[in-house]
């Protein structure tokens, strides 16, 4: 039977934890366990990143920031009850010349800086037009 492709992607993502956890259920090596096994240590590492795995799926969807951006403000912003929808707004009002995904980038590479961070800009989309 062939396995899950999102159990075969946490594999992959996390195959160091993957292996420890294979190892602890007495098995030699993820190929080998059964397929049920399988999708309980998938399920488990998931469980364990859950937080981790929505916080960068906001982000690229550009509906909030990535909590790894400046975790000390993250906490700050959680603490406060500020939603996603509220940071975007907020992004988008101190960039008003950008969409509200590229504002929220924006503001994520700001934070960056004011940590101390070497943070470059992307490369301008008006220099890479092929004409």
């Amino acid at each position: 039977m062939a396995r899950d492709p999102a159990d075969t992607a946490i594999q992959q993502a996390y195959a160091a934890e993957f292996a420890q956890l294979t190892a602890d259920t007495g098995w030699n090596s993820p190929e080998d366990l059964p397929d049920e096994q399988y999708r309980t240590i998938s399920n488990e590492i998931l469980r364990r990143h859950v937080g981790d795995l929505y916080g960068a799926a906001i982000a690229q969807d550009g509906a909030g920031l990535d909590p790894s951006v400046a975790p000390a403000f993250a906490s700050r912003l959680a603490q406060t009850g500020a939603s996603h929808a509220q940071v975007r707004e907020f992004a988008a009002q101190l960039y008003p010349h950008l969409t509200p995904q590229a504002a929220v980038a924006r503001y994520g590479r700001d934070l960056r800086r004011a940590n101390g961070e070497d943070v470059k800009e992307p490369a301008d989309k008006l220099y890479d037009r092929p004409y």
